[in-house]
């Protein structure tokens, strides 16, 4: 079980220091030779440097200021510039990488993945211990409150098995003030608390701020009562606000105190800081305030209404500053009524600077004050940011001061005398594990459990309690998303993108002398070029040391790749495919490259996508059909809906072998996204599920994390296409800066629905169509055939049949040819005219946008070796009927424009299509559409480009090719061979080939290989079916949905399905069948999904005795779940390692396992029993492990039962999906058993 260690014997002793749970006793401390202090650590969330009073923010924070006044402040204290790897650091007292959590902690609902390199796991790894059990194991009590954010997927991970006596708050990251829910919910200890369940300790509402200091004091009450006849042992209380992270949320009467006061604007505000901050003696004069940074606008450049709001924002902001003052005011009260205050060491800092997530004047519409109906991220904005962290440049995620300076205040009226000037000595959050140490007289240890322990590298800040310098002895460092910095002394040496998780890149180095700059104005690299040189490489090897990044080279003269997808283009549509749509960048990249005639998708986005990153037929990956927010239950491993743990995205093979890897677009495969799969930085949908936006709308649009380059501002003038030809040249820009080949995946979605394009283009192409498609199609067969696409005896068929798969789409032609262009209306030609000119003038953005690209690549000299790919992910798109559809319900009602209504169509605020008969002119002179598997829904342009591998070639690549060779085509360009496994994770073998061969000339039918002589292309979506064997096409007949048939062609005889000559092959027809069916059985694709367990997958198996049973027939070593059904919570499995049964019950998250004594072979009868009193194991009705029960599971789990893998979260000790190989199947069962008790 990953992380099991951590709950491991050994480790809890150390943890709990042998004491009882949260009611330490005395023995510990008479063991001292002077008396310990009670800590309280407080960390704030995303507070910027000059927010509270003391470090010259006007916020009212008078608690601080006299923690302040009375203790030492520390004006140059850094953190590590985010939440998970300051956390991390704080806890453990490494550099965030050594602990596992370089980056982020894994998300709510996400899984470890052995993929991750150790240093971004994301979660706490073995090889740290935490200042609870550290401090617990020296006598202390150890209590929390707040936010964790170490580890949410495994409860050994969480407080309590952590080293924390007791715990109320967050295990998650980023929540809801005022009604935090699952996943990222309250819990009480390891118990989750329902919204519903939460009660405020007030008249209020619920309120974290409030709730986390009602619990500490709690936590502390009780330990003082339960001590209250002896010395109580000293407590450690860490107390971890999520306040003023986003979302924006604070009371009513707290707004109301700052409402207007911020009306002055950020550049007044930023000037008054400023003023303040010299005048307390923490900045000097000398250093100069920031500029304001570039994006945001000066303040009275907005009009009333926006400064109104912007006022309104900031007022949030400061009122969840107060409350969290507030709140320390009363803690501080009960320690004075305790008697305890004295005694106390109170140490207040911030986790990073302030945060300029949700773009440069923050993210959504005036809501309701207390955030009743807010946006889960709602936030103030880069300009508000700016202000937090004055005098400094930059925030939160970068490591230049405005992220990693914090506010560090130091109280301990027993320790420290009062100091009236600043401990201007560097410090950071690696001394605070060092200097607690010391104060609770514990001891570090170099191993637990047999697993070595990072040593610590920071220093004891216990000098600075007397003004005394430290004992620093080295340079501090950071890193975090690329962005590094060193501080020796007054030399801070600070860059941007200078690390990645495939190598350095040096190229983005400043150099600025503190002392006299701290502002990081004056950038030093330039004049002092060796001291520069001398840090970098100081950097370089600290970074290699802690795993900031694995050692990985690209092979010598690997390719830049570009891969270019268009959503919902026609086979036809191109000028180089013979259509009449203006695209001279991609006529001019096929005219000297090289073109496929038989080029074939999977007839939908999804399925597309998946297989054209991975390689792999569609179900392989587990996106047989449509992507989803969760995985599906039912429907088999191949329909989840996401992207399967044992595929490998071109971006992780890419990425892994050290190129840099880019996407721009439409994801449309679900979660994990983008940047879980790989890719380094992404633009394009917010909703991974989304297919089609308005394509005005940068909301729907502008997924660019707030905390990545660049963020492009495109005023009034966003059209999707072009923001996403925009943004692919800006990471072409940022790539170039990184020295190693890159990957772009510019992914259009345009010319999916909703049709939409500027009114000027649209107007270019209104006469073209005007004239029909019965004319436009056989012009464009004519062109077809002469450029030798085609066959010249080929006539133009008849239009296709309007589809009646779905009730709603007939639009008055079910299942009818499309109607002829001249037995339409005038009226009616004129809207279809205004349609498809809407449409053309999509195609003609997307092109111009690859010409923009194309001369950027000339320009820097790429183009020679950058291997360019277009293609489409389907056919032209019929919905729905000939008259396309308005309205985004997209249930069959189409509106007839006439007069100024025509002006309307394909502009902002419309959501219309083109209908079937514009799609069978894109698809012309295939049959059918996208959907289908006949050769209109599967038939794809594509055009391959590379100077300097490919000779440009003036005839056609003729032999019937898959979206899946793709990936296997770009391996072997770049060099690469594709792995086995990636890291620990077995990978399926490739299911496509390398098209490099064809695309340099030669055959991909070789004679001496029976694989490739005799493959088999096959295809499956919604029940649409086909299978295509040498010139013999095998196709189900979705025609009528009451009469599917199987339909039989010849392509080289009839490339237009016009002749089914199954009745004259029926011989042929069956062994086609037969074929297809393996491959749908292999694949698990319907109507054969991979084996369900028997009886009902919702079995109720909650408190109840559970009874297990498979029937196998095992190779050696087999592998993998036979059954199981639950997930990280509950449930159970029986499974297969290296052959031998393992029956693993969850309940609450804590695993027991008990493994058969020997390995099964060949065929055998496996049961698993759990019940009151043991888990049992037996093998063809022999006993052979026997445990003691944990107990009945005391939930249902919510995860469905499955069968041969674990497809969602696991419930073993593996990871998902953890798939069955080695064997088969034969049958299983699952029934369970209602305890009866007395």
């Amino acid at each position: 079980m990953i992380g099991s260690m951590r709950g491991s014997p050994l480790r809890m002793l150390l943890a709990l220091g042998l004491t009882l749970p949260w009611a330490a006793s005395t023995s510990a401390q008479e063991q001292q030779d002077a008396p310990r202090p009670n800590i309280i650590l407080v960390l704030v969330d995303d507070m910027g440097f000059s927010d509270i009073g003391p470090y010259g923010g006007e916020i009212e924070t008078p608690t601080l200021d006299a923690l302040a006044a009375g203790g030492l402040r520390y004006s140059q204290f850094r953190n590590t510039a985010r939440c998970c790897p300051t956390r991390a650091m704080l806890m453990t007292g490494l550099h965030p990488h050594q602990a596992g959590i370089g980056w982020m902690t894994l998300g709510p609902n996400q899984q470890p993945d052995p993929q991750r390199p150790p240093a971004y796991q994301g979660y706490l790894n073995e090889h740290c211990v935490t200042l609870a059990e550290v401090l617990k194991s020296a006598g202390y009590a150890t209590f929390m409150t707040g936010k964790w954010h170490l580890g949410r997927h495994e409860p050994s991970l969480w407080p309590l098995q952590q080293g924390f006596d007791r715990f109320w708050g967050s295990v998650s990251g980023a929540f809801n003030f005022f009604a935090p829910e699952h996943p990222r919910g309250i819990h009480d200890g390891n118990a989750a608390i329902t919204a519903a369940d939460l009660k405020s300790t007030t008249d209020r509402r619920f309120y974290t701020t409030d709730a986390f200091t009602d619990h500490a004091i709690r936590f502390l009450d009780d330990h003082f009562q339960l001590n209250a006849l002896e010395e109580p042992a000293p407590f450690f209380l860490y107390l971890a606000y999520n306040a003023p992270h986003w979302p924006m949320q604070a009371h009513e009467e707290d707004i109301a105190k700052y409402r207007g006061k911020y009306k002055l604007g950020w550049d007044a505000l930023r000037r008054q800081r400023y003023a303040r901050q010299i005048d307390l003696g923490l900045i000097d004069a000398d250093w100069p305030l920031s500029e304001r940074d570039g994006p945001a606008p000066a303040w009275d450049e907005l009009d009333e209404a926006k400064q109104d709001e912007m006022d309104l924002r900031m007022a949030i902001y400061a009122a969840m500053v107060d409350r969290v003052d507030q709140n320390l005011g009363r803690l501080v009260d009960f320690l004075k009524e305790q008697e305890a205050y004295e005694d106390t060491l109170i140490l207040f800092l911030s986790d990073n600077g302030g945060c300029a997530e949700g773009g440069v004047l923050g993210n959504h519409d005036i809501y309701d004050l207390e955030a009743r109906n807010a946006a889960y991220d709602i936030a103030y904005g880069l300009a508000w940011a700016n202000a937090s962290n004055t005098p400094f440049r930059l925030y939160k995620h970068w490591s230049h001061e405005g992220g990693v300076a914090t506010p560090f205040i130091a109280h301990w009226p027993a320790g420290i005398a009062p100091q009236a000037d600043w401990y201007r000595e560097p410090a950071q959050l690696i001394d605070l594990m060092p200097t607690l140490i010391e104060l609770a007289g514990a001891a570090y240890p170099s191993e637990v459990d047999g697993q070595s322990i990072h040593p610590l590298t920071g220093v004891s800040l216990t000098p600075s309690f007397t003004g005394a310098p430290l004992q620093r002895s080295g340079p501090m460092f950071n890193e975090h998303e690329g962005h590094g910095f060193m501080q020796d002394g007054r030399w801070k040496l600070v860059g941007r993108n200078v690390a990645r998780r495939d190598g350095y890149h040096p190229r983005g180095w400043e150099l600025y002398d503190l002392e006299a700059d701290r502002t990081e104005q004056h950038n030093l690299a330039g004049e002092q070029p060796e001291r520069l040189s001398t840090m970098a490489q100081a950097w370089e090897r600290w970074a290699h040391e802690t795993g900031v990044f694995p050692k990985r080279k690209p092979p010598q003269g690997a390719p830049n790749v570009l891969l270019i997808l268009a959503d919902d283009l026609g086979y036809s549509d191109l000028g180089a495919y013979g259509g009449e749509i203006p695209t001279p960048n991609l006529d001019a990249l096929a005219a000297e490259g090289v073109r496929f005639s038989q080029f074939t998708n999977s007839a939908r986005c999804c399925p597309s996508r998946a297989s054209l990153l991975t390689g792999l037929h569609p179900h392989e990956t587990g996106v047989g059909s449509f992507a989803t927010a969760q995985p599906r239950a039912g429907g088999g491993p191949a329909y989840t809906g996401h992207l399967s743990a044992d595929c490998a995205t071109l971006a992780e093979l890419l990425g892994d072998a050290g190129y840099s890897t880019w996407m721009v677009g439409k994801w449309h495969l679900g979660t994990p996204g983008p940047i879980e799969r790989g890719f380094q930085n992404y633009y394009g949908y917010r909703n991974f599920l989304a297919h089609s936006e308005n394509q005005w709308d940068p909301s729907k649009y502008g997924r660019l994390p707030a905390y990545r380059e660049p963020e492009l501002d495109f005023g009034e003038d966003f059209y999707v296409t072009d923001a996403f030809t925009a943004y692919a040249r800006a990471f072409l820009d940022q790539a170039r800066e990184q020295e190693r080949p890159w990957f772009l995946y510019l992914a259009h979605s345009s010319p999916h629905f909703p049709i939409q394009a500027p009114r000027a283009s649209i107007d270019r192409h209104l006469a073209t169509y005007r004239r029909g498609w019965d004319v436009l199609r056989r012009e464009r067969l004519e062109r077809m055939q002469r450029l030798g696409l085609i066959d010249p005896s080929l006539t133009l068929p008849p239009r296709s049949l309007v589809p009646v798969d779905r009730e709603d789409i007939a639009n008055g032609f079910p299942g009818q040819p499309n109607p002829a262009w001249d037995a339409l209306t005038p009226a009616r030609r004129e809207d279809l005219a205004y349609r498809m000119a809407t449409f053309a003038a999509m195609v003609e953005h997307v092109d111009q946008g690859i010409g923009r690209i194309v001369e950027d690549l000339r320009a820097h000299g790429e183009l020679d070796n950058t291997l360019i790919l277009f293609l489409s992910d389907n056919g032209a798109c019929y919905e729905w009927g000939p008259f396309g559809f308005d309205g985004p319900s997209r249930r069959g009602t189409t509106t007839l424009h006439e007069g100024e209504a025509l002006l309307q169509i394909g502009q902002d605020g419309t959501h219309q299509s083109y209908g079937s008969g514009w799609a069978i002119l894109g698809n012309t002179p295939l049959n059918l559409y996208k959907h289908f598997a006949h050769e209109g829904g599967i038939s794809s342009p594509l055009i391959a480009h590379w100077p300097a591998q490919l000779p440009r070639r003036t005839a056609w690549v003729t032999e019937p090719a898959h979206i899946m060779d793709l990936v296997p085509t770009v391996l072997e360009a770049a060099g690469l061979e594709y792995p086995e496994a990636r890291r620990t994770t077995p990978l399926q073998p490739l299911s496509g080939l390398s098209l490099l061969p064809a695309m340099r000339g030669q055959s991909l039918v070789d004679a001496e290989d029976e694989v490739v002589a005799e493959r088999a292309l096959a295809y499956e979506h919604q029940l649409a079916r086909a299978l295509r064997r040498g010139k013999w096409k095998l196709v189900w007949g979705k025609r009528m949905p009451t009469e599917p048939r199987w339909e039989l062609y010849d392509l080289e005889a009839d490339r237009t399905e016009q002749h089914d000559l199954a009745a004259q092959h029926p011989e042929l027809v069956q062994e086609l069948a037969a074929e297809w069916e393996a491959w749908a059985r292999e694949v698990g694709a319907d109507p054969f999904p991979l084996p369900d367990p028997a009886g009902d997958p919702s079995l109720w198996i909650a408190d109840r005795a559970i009874h297990v049973a498979a029937l196998v027939e095992l190779e050696e070593d087999a592998q993998g779940v036979l059954v199981a059904q639950g997930g990280r919570v509950h449930g159970f499995s029986l499974h297969l390692d290296q052959g031998v049964p393992v029956f693993e019950v969850r309940r609450d998250g804590a695993v027991q396992t008990l493994r058969a004594p020997r390995p099964v072979t060949g065929r055998a009868l496996i049961v698993a029993e759990l019940n009151d009193e043991h888990l049992e194991l037996q093998i063809d009705g022999e006993l052979v492990a026997q445990a003691a029960s944990p107990g009945l599971l005391p939930g249902q789990p919510t995860d469905p039962r499955e069968v041969g893998r674990d497809n969602q979260t696991a419930v073993g000790s593996y990871a998902s999906p953890h798939a069955f190989r080695g064997g088969r199947i034969l049958d299983t069962d699952v029934f369970c058993l209602e305890v009866l008790r007395d």
